[in-house]
């Protein structure tokens, strides 16, 4: 099973509509899982996996990042 890293801050608004986008998109393709990081509270794993703006989500070594995370930008890493 594949996983969706979602990278995200409680603070932010624009994760909060990512992650229904996100939610969405997991109900699509249910081989899919999902793991967070939350950045305020994580900021070096963010750092290492690369992640310098909010909202990304990763898959493998594929990431996308966008003012929100819709559907088919999360498409675009399968």
């Amino acid at each position: 099973m594949r996983t969706i890293v979602f990278y995200h801050s409680r603070f932010c608004p624009r994760c909060r509509a990512s992650r229904r986008h996100i939610k969405e998109f997991l109900a699509a393709n249910p081989e899919l899982s999902l793991a967070e990081v939350e950045v305020t509270r994580e900021p070096m794993t963010a750092l290492r996996d690369g992640v310098f703006m909010i909202p990304a989500a990763r898959i493998g070594d594929k990431k996308v990042t966008g003012f929100i995370l819709t559907p088919e930008k999360l498409a675009r890493l399968l």
